[in-house]
């Protein structure tokens, strides 16, 4: 791994006592460069959102992040979207697209519309969400309504029966009996289909609606690029094996994953390239933890963390160095090199001791990666015991 490491060109004390000197040209160009590499991070991070627009195709919103951050970044050209579209008229005539400068008038209308149509996405859910709601108040007050109908039906054939049964007349009687039996029945009966319909269709709409909410869930506590659990997920998931670890009186493993000089990766490759290797990595952690106790996410950018139930220290450090070694094996194959990039990653091991709170679990575990990757990278280290408050 010597062929990832890079030179440091001066110690914190050297730049420290540095005389403070006026900006320069290098400088500048740094400055430049920094905001560059930013805004074309922040436009790839666009193209992953957790949020899935209606009839949008991911891979193609992906694909125009990623020509847009190459525009960005080396002034690639863009190509010019089909006639009609938003991103064509918000363009605008006076810059042309592609070229050997940038269009930022074309990127900052894009970053615009995404974020309008995101949040018109999220008003629509809500907005039917909100109908769906005063559907049912509606059809709840319909059918109070309808009751209350079938009553007066109900209590005008009962006072023309007690009318009939007050007079002497026989056949009067026996007329008001059956056209009370019959009121009552089919007031019943009216009432009984009415609620019958209302409620089977108050069932759909709220069928309909658990279907999407369950949905929309799923996607959205997974990460798009890996399909892991995402970060929050991990968080509620962290409290729910704490506390079920604390109540079952067993133990919990938490590992914390970072791959090895990435950042020479994405640099060297490309970030296509460094999608390849963090999808790759993450197919080796599921395939490596297959419990259905076992919870694998991406932490974030290049690092995951995996929970594992009932696991204790003198079996969480086998698993972490059983999955070392299959990352090690890894071959990540480049459209711009013949060999494939070898890969490996640091793995800090934390096990869950007793009355620990969730977040001294991550920071313990979390310590002892950094050690892994101050000791060398490429190795598992197994974290502190936790503090014993007296």
């Amino acid at each position: 791994m010597g062929l990832f490491s890079r030179k440091r060109k001066g110690s914190a004390q050297t730049l420290r006592a540095a005389p403070a000197v006026a900006p320069s040209a290098e400088n500048a160009d740094a400055l430049a460069d920094g905001a560059l590499d930013t805004l074309a991070h922040a436009l790839r991070a666009l193209g992953t959102p957790p949020l899935r627009l209606e009839g949008e195709d991911p891979a193609a919103f992906r694909a125009t992040c990623e020509m847009l951050a190459r525009h960005v970044l080396v002034a690639a050209p863009i190509e010019r979207p089909a006639k009609g579209d938003a991103r064509d008229e918000a363009a605008g005539a006076e810059s042309a697209l592609g070229g050997s400068g940038r269009n930022w008038k074309h990127i900052r209308h894009f970053i615009t519309d995404r974020r309008r149509a995101e949040v018109s996405h999220v008003d629509d859910h809500v907005g039917g969400l909100k109908v769906a709601i005063w559907d049912l108040v509606t059809g709840l007050q319909t059918m109070a309504g309808g009751g209350k109908r079938a009553q007066t039906r109900i209590e005008r054939s009962v006072n023309a029966l007690e009318r009939a049964a007050a007079g002497d007349s026989l056949g009067q009687l026996r007329a008001a009996v059956g056209a009370a039996a019959f009121q009552i029945k089919n007031a019943l009966e009216e009432q009984r289909k009415q609620l019958e319909t209302e409620m089977a269709a108050l069932g759909e709409k709220l069928a309909d609606l658990r279907a999407e909410l369950v949905e929309a869930r799923r996607e959205m506590s997974l990460d798009p690029l890996t399909q892991l659990n995402n970060r929050g997920a991990f968080d509620e998931a962290l409290v729910r094996f704490v506390q079920l670890a604390c109540l079952g009186a067993q133990p919990l493993a938490l590992l914390m994953i970072d791959l090895d000089h990435f950042k020479y990766v994405n640099d060297t490759y490309g970030h296509p390239t460094g999608d390849k290797v963090i999808v790759a990595t993450a197919n080796t952690i599921s395939m490596t933890f297959p419990r259905k106790g076992d919870f694998a996410a991406r932490y974030g950018g290049e690092e995951f963390a995996v929970l594992l139930s009932d696991v204790d220290e003198a079996q969480a450090r086998p698993l972490a160095e059983r999955l070392l070694d299959k990352v090690r094996k890894l071959r990540v194959k480049t459209d711009t090199a013949d060999e494939p990039i070898d890969l490996s990653c640091s793995i800090g091991v934390a096990v869950l001791g007793r009355g620990e709170h969730p977040k001294e679990l991550v920071a313990r575990a979390d310590a002892a990666l950094y050690r892994a990757k101050h000791d060398g990278r490429d190795r598992a280290v197994l974290a502190d015991p936790p503090r014993i408050n007296l």
